[in-house]
């Protein structure tokens, strides 16, 4: 014991943040062991919504601890609050694919929500909001920069260890260590550099940390901006004119605008830097610029709504217009004083959370709607009818694959009764589902991505005076020559590998072996894919060596394989 205090001595204010923060710290405790687990069995990406769940459970927990800080509320009710609170965050978002509860943007509102719980229910005090929001994201960037610099400095050591001494610890570095380090000590020291609710330090003397923020957004990123909103601007006018909405060019162009505009808004906040006349002139002007530019985002979105429904990322487009067109009004109509720097990011967070449970059932929803308005449009539902008529026929495809991806069966049958509803948009049986129907033609052929979980039948028998070599981990690429394991394995003409192995040289066709086993589509995150073992005999003639496929991880694009992320191991006879 003794020696674990001295460690944890050691450890900048470890103990504090675990009693300021002991519900956290147990979530991330478990979210760590957790991460290990799964990657013992191989199959972490087979629970999102898990992975979700404890992202979103730890920030509540973090957000209920400063407001009860605020609130001086007492140790054993917050504590309380924040395991049932953070125990129904973890159940939303565990069961999210059931529930259509949207993870990403329930992450998103308690992070908004983050630098507002130093102020919770308080009057207004923007420097008290500004400066801990400040000290809560300069931490953030140092976790982050400490995070990046641990994973390099692991397998700096994890490679050194296998080249000087041949000593492997890949599977300890992958799947205990790095773990250990995101999933816990990252966090922990996050957690540590949020300062106590209290009254803040004096404005009139920023820390090293804010003018640098402040000078990023003073000299470098306002800037920026002021020639960014011109574009914009001028580019509505060129709409306005022409009275023609591109397709998806606005979305792209002005949300990021939009955030990034705010964002510097709220970081020029300090009187202290308003003695600068660009500063004034542009927190001035700001809310002006964001009203059409708003009006440009809903148009558009609006536009693509009523041609073919919502979407999660329509959805998501559609708040992002109702956020930035009040922001803009309400501040521009407002008078100073009531402008209080907690509702940019207060509102957002409360749109984001009333989208994290209305976008998946409403997204849902609208594309069944929207996909059985094109079925009755046609005079007749036939291939023919369906070809003949492109726009309707991509209005429908585009609901029904959206119904694929939500695993929405009921919904599925009302609109095709006669066919089962295939496990994804890429496999085979929906494309003879298309081809039936005449809508293989329909849409863009764009590229996508397949990834296999692969077991064996039973154990795996090794002949004696056989080798083990791998487990290899190479990358094919079509018309790309590459060398991997120092020259022991080299890819020539895309998907053809030569081995080095045992004193002999083997070549495997990796092109025939993806078409043999037809690993086309993507699988179920519930079912592996049986591969057999692929003999693969040297170039000398001389008996075959054993090929393992043990990781699968493609693009296709119009069923041709692109370039794919193989895991192999091969069994050499001596």
């Amino acid at each position: 014991m003794s020696f674990l205090k001295r460690l944890g001595g050691r450890l900048p204010d470890f103990g504090e943040v675990v009693k300021r923060f002991p519900v956290a710290t147990v979530i991330m405790a478990l979210f760590t062991l957790w991460l290990i687990y799964e990657n013992f069995r191989s199959t972490w990406f087979d629970d999102d919504y898990i992975f979700g769940a404890f992202i979103l459970s730890g920030y509540v927990a973090v957000i209920l601890r400063l407001i009860g800080e605020v609130r001086a509320w007492a140790f054993a009710k917050t504590t309380l609050i924040q395991i049932v609170l953070a125990g129904i965050a973890f159940g939303l978002a565990a069961f999210g694919e059931r529930l259509g509860f949207n993870i990403p943007m329930a992450v998103a509102a308690a992070i908004l929500f983050l630098g507002n719980a130093s102020l919770w229910r308080l009057s207004r005090d923007d420097m008290r909001v500004w400066n801990f929001t400040q000290k809560l994201w300069t931490g953030a960037i140092f976790a982050t920069v400490g995070s990046i610099i641990f994973v390099a400095g692991v397998f700096a050591i994890t490679s050194a260890l296998s080249i000087l001494f041949d000593i492997r610890v890949d599977n300890l570095t992958e799947d205990i260590i790095i773990p250990i380090g995101l999933g816990f000590l990252a966090p922990l020291y996050w957690l540590g550099t949020l300062p106590k609710t209290d009254a803040p330090e004096g404005i009139e003397a920023l820390s090293f940390e804010a003018r640098a923020l402040s000078f990023l957004g003073t000299w470098m990123l306002a800037p920026l901006l002021c020639i960014y909103a011109l574009i914009v601007l001028a580019y509505g006018i060129k709409i306005l004119v022409q009275w023609d909405f591109p397709k998806g060019e606005i979305a792209t162009l002005v949300t990021p605008f939009l955030g990034i505009g705010m964002l510097v808004w709220l970081m020029l906040t300090p009187e202290i830097l308003n003695k600068n006349g660009f500063v004034r002139f542009y927190r001035k002007v700001w809310h002006w610029v964001m009203i059409p530019a708003a009006i440009m985002l809903g148009l558009a979105v609006f536009v693509r709504v009523g041609a073919y429904g919502y979407t999660v990322d329509r959805l998501f487009l559609m708040l992002v217009f109702v956020w930035a067109l009040i922001q803009g009004l309400s501040f521009t109509v407002m008078p100073r004083a009531a402008r209080d720097i907690r509702i940019p990011t207060g509102f957002a967070a409360i749109l984001l959370a009333i989208g994290a449970v209305i976008a998946e059932p409403l997204s849902v929803r609208s594309q069944f709607n929207s996909a059985m308005e094109a079925k009755q449009k046609l005079p007749e539902f036939t291939a023919e009818n369906l070809k003949n008529n492109p726009d309707v026929a991509k209005q429908f495809l585009g609901g029904v694959e959206y119904l694929i991806k939500a695993e929405d069966e009921a919904r599925f049958k009302t609109l095709l009764p006669n066919y089962d509803m295939p496990k994804w948009i890429y496999s085979d049986e929906w494309r003879t589902i298309k081809t039936e129907l005449g809508l293989n033609e329909v849409g863009e052929k764009l590229p996508y991505r397949t990834a296999y979980s692969i077991r064996f039948e039973g154990p795996l028998d090794i002949p004696e005076n056989n080798r083990f070599f791998g487990p290899y981990k190479i990358t094919l690429s079509e018309n790309n020559d590459r060398i991997f394991e120092d020259s022991i394995i080299q890819v020539k003409n895309g998907f053809e590998a030569t081995f080095d192995v045992g004193e002999r040289t083997y070549i495997v066709d990796f092109g025939g072996i993806f078409d043999s086993a037809d690993l086309r589509g993507g699988n179920s995150s519930s079912e592996n894919i049986q591969i057999p073992v692929q003999p693969v005999r040297a170039t000398d003639g001389t008996e075959a060596a054993l090929l393992i496929l043990s990781g699968y991880f493609a693009d296709y694009r119009e069923d041709n394989i692109r370039d794919a992320n193989v895991e192999i191991a091969l069994i050499v006879p001596n």
